[in-house]
């Protein structure tokens, strides 16, 4: 069995598609241009630069091509919106590259408790919510938050390239997203900006992407990033079947394991599996799993590093014990149903055996 196949953690980071590599080598090579120059060489690249803006232009459903920001990654995007939008309200299940930097501005969590977000009756300058939470997959209805603000900037990490985007007619006018989360390269990402919204750049300098990003343009990220686009496009239907059945499939080896808690219903991501154990610490279940050949993740990788809880596991549990016990399964192309199955009984034994050691 390949390594990729045991790898059930694409909610952190997905391989680079093989048509993605392909499309990058010769920008990694003998196309060695920047992207502002004006000999042949730097045309070519522009060109490839451009050609990508469409690509991701039409998988998130822009308007225009224009629309889109071309950023080191869904971090910086977010950094950007935050420190010039500075949102009055976040929800507590942010990525830390929303929460930190708004709270460092003034604003206010929204409780984790659920329920009521804004007052309907009120209008706030803005707020930050994201599309999809990475911990859980929670999808998240945005258009009545739009209602309550003058501004909405939405974290869609976890959305581009495996649901159905329509930035055009969506509730918010900022985006953020990255490539390696949809089987492009990392350190490349992007920016959505409605046409006509208000922007301050993060990062001033020679005036790259009109002035919204300054700094030489990562051209073989970019066009990695618009071959995946363009891949995503084309295979989304089969992909979300695809995760929706391997799902399924670690579920039913699972169905006997007492004492489990599927976190999130049937309104949620395919791609993530939110499982809390009693009696078992997610990150020792991680290690075990990693010892027979798979790779999970108990949090965000983003804050795996830390001592955080998952703010929405911890959110849907009143005793703490169930969301020290969370792990989350995400699924990708290259996961198999047999390798899924395998899954399913490795967690199923594992799970027994640590809580035999724990009596």
């Amino acid at each position: 069995m390949h390594p990729l196949e045991r790898y059930f953690d694409h909610a952190a980071s997905t391989p680079v598609d093989p048509a993605v590599l392909e499309a990058m080598l010769p920008f990694l090579q003998e196309e060695a241009g920047n992207a502002h120059s004006i000999h042949a060489l730097g045309l070519k690249a522009r060109k490839a630069v451009e050609a990508a803006r469409e690509q991701v232009a039409l998988l998130v459903g822009a308007e225009f091509p224009s629309e889109i920001v071309f950023t080191s990654g869904a971090s910086e995007a977010n950094n950007t919106v935050i420190r010039f939008l500075r949102p009055e309200f976040i929800s507590p299940f942010e990525h830390s590259s929303v929460r930190v930097p708004a709270c460092n501005r003034g604003a206010r969590m929204l409780s984790n408790q659920g329920t009521k977000l804004v007052p309907p009756e009120s209008r706030v300058r803005a707020i930050a919510c994201m599309a999809v939470n990475n911990e859980m997959g929670a999808v998240f209805d945005l258009p009545p938050l739009r209602r309550s603000c003058g501004a909405l900037h939405c974290d869609a990490t976890q959305l581009v390239g495996k649901l159905d985007a329509d930035f055009q007619n969506s509730a918010f006018e900022y985006a953020a997203f990255s490539s390696h989360k949809m089987y492009g390269p990392k350190g490349v990402g992007a920016l959505y900006v409605r046409s006509g919204s208000e922007f301050e750049p993060l990062i001033e300098g020679g005036g790259q992407e009109s002035g919204f990003r300054s700094g030489t343009l990562n051209v073989p990220g970019i066009v990695g990033l618009g071959r995946a686009a363009e891949v995503c496009r084309a295979r989304m239907s089969r992909d979300r079947d695809h995760a929706l059945r391997l799902r399924h499939i670690v579920l039913e080896q699972l169905s006997e394991v007492p004492d489990l808690t599927v976190n999130g219903g049937e309104d949620c991501s395919p791609f993530i599996l939110s499982l809390s154990f009693w009696g078992v610490e997610g990150e020792t279940l991680v290690l075990d799993l990693d010892r027979r050949g798979f790779a999970v993740s108990a949090a965000s990788a983003c804050k795996s590093s830390s001592h955080e809880e998952p703010s929405v596991v911890t959110a849907l549990h009143s005793d703490p014990a169930w969301s020290r016990g969370t792990i989350r399964i995400s699924f990708g192309r290259r996961n198999t149903d047999d390798a899924s199955a395998a899954l399913g009984l490795a967690v199923k034994e594992s799970v027994g055996t640590l809580r035999e050691l724990a009596l």
